[in-house]
């Protein structure tokens, strides 16, 4: 069974870029937007995810490609998660002025 630390539900739809959906890299980048709630999880520091089109996902795919997500389950809406791999302490820090340049909708 997959533990879910996040408030909402395991079928909630969030994005993730191909690389990682493909286990090609680790998720290193979480953002929990402010405006509609959404959760996005990239690898690389989102410089590299250009006009890349996110996929959407249900957030127990996500949990089971990296279980480790699950500490950060409480990162505050605007506020951004990086790390430079799998065991890395998170950095957590404002979103304010960020972009990834990716555009979900």
């Amino acid at each position: 069974m997959i533990k879910n630390s996040f408030k909402c539900s395991l079928t909630t739809a969030v994005y993730a870029n191909r690389q990682v959906i493909d286990l090609v890299k680790p998720i290193t980048l979480v953002i929990h937007d402010t405006d509609d709630s959404n959760w996005k999880f990239f690898c690389g520091d989102g410089k590299q995810i250009g006009n890349e089109k996110p996929v959407l996902v249900a957030l127990e795919e996500i949990l089971m490609i990296d279980p480790s997500v699950g500490e950060i389950a409480t990162l505050p809406e605007g506020c951004i998660a990086t790390r430079k791999y799998i065991g890395d302490n998170w950095k957590v820090t404002s979103n304010k002025g960020w972009t990834s340049g990716v555009n979900a909708r």
